[in-house]
């Protein structure tokens, strides 16, 4: 059975933004950046993932880079688990085989099953910039327009990706009682 979770906005925006918000405008790929270094929180890679780069969390950007040097401004000074955020950028997904995480831009909706069959055989989780069929491919998380997501559990277990229980907690879809929501 595949399990799948799609989230409401107001979910994704208490994960990434934890400072009071002003009077200054974020967009989309800020918001996404947000959520990616969130993300990388809350999820642990293999230790053999670290044996190259043990004090860095390296994000690849495949493809159309839409964040240009939005997201180094984010990740500066930032630590997920410990680790000091690190950005490449390619056009061939070979070339961020030894990232943690690997961004894949809508520029390369017409390769994912070729990019899902090399990222899978490492430990990476892949992030898709609202892809169709990115999903259903075994891509890990899928962010759509409006920053509501998927995650693909089984897809992270393939790729001996552990998620945080506080993560399921946070995003356990409501339950109903007695009729009420």
């Amino acid at each position: 059975m595949r399990l799948r979770l799609i989230f409401c906005l107001s979910v994704v925006l208490m994960l990434v933004w934890q400072a009071p918000v002003s009077a200054q405008s974020y967009t989309d790929y800020d918001l996404k950046a947000g959520l990616i270094f969130r993300l990388a929180k809350y999820i642990t890679l293999p230790a053999r993932a670290y044996a190259q780069t043990p004090k860095k969390m390296r994000v690849g950007i495949l493809g159309e880079d839409p964040f240009g040097t939005n997201i180094e401004l984010f990740f500066k000074g930032r630590q997920a688990n410990g680790r000091d955020m690190e950005v490449y950028r390619a056009k061939e997904v070979k070339n961020l085989l030894s990232c943690h995480i690997v961004f894949v831009c809508r520029s390369e909706k017409d390769r994912i099953k070729e990019i899902i069959a090399e990222t899978r055989k490492f430990p990476i989780l892949t992030i898709g910039d609202n892809i169709t069929g990115f999903y259903e491919a075994g891509g890990i998380v899928n962010l759509n327009e409006t920053t509501v997501f998927e995650i693909n559990f089984q897809a992270a277990q393939k790729s001996e990706l552990t998620i945080d229980a506080q993560l399921l907690k946070i995003l356990q879809p409501p339950t109903k009682s007695n009729g009420k929501d």
